[in-house]
């Protein structure tokens, strides 16, 4: 998704953010270290804005932390936020549901590329990947 974004000559890039698990110190979808999400970023040049939610987290709580989240970023002039969603419906619908009064506006650039496609896109535009885990 990122790859897209930097392609587009439309997008301006000015930052990352993730949630992540404060028990765990990991993203809370992928469970990635917040280390290697430091890592990431400073490769890419890119600010990082961690989001801390606690274990387990109620959907109010998360709604609350991605509000204050969203708050500062129009306070900072962000205009749009990137999903990496593929294929999921309903997570969509959720995104854009809780994004639909805050004047910030959820894109989904990837959204219903098959995978495959996608990846061969990103090799043969020179991406280079390490695995972690």
């Amino acid at each position: 998704m990122l790859y897209r974004l930097l392609q587009d000559p439309c997008f301006d890039v000015s930052g990352l953010f993730c949630t992540v698990n404060q028990e765990f110190s990991r993203t809370a979808m992928h469970a990635v270290r917040v280390e290697l999400l430091h890592i990431q970023a400073e490769m890419l040049g890119l600010p990082l804005s961690i989001i801390e939610i606690p274990n387990p987290c109620s959907n109010a709580v998360y709604e609350q932390k991605m509000g204050e989240f969203m708050d500062q970023a129009v306070d900072s002039g962000v205009k749009c936020i990137a999903f990496g969603d593929l294929f999921l419906e309903d997570i969509r619908a959720y995104r854009e549901q809780q994004f639909k009064d805050t004047g910030i506006e959820p894109i989904f650039p990837i959204w219903k590329q098959p995978t495959k496609e996608l990846a061969r896109e990103m090799i043969e535009g020179g991406l280079r990947a390490l695995v972690t885990c």
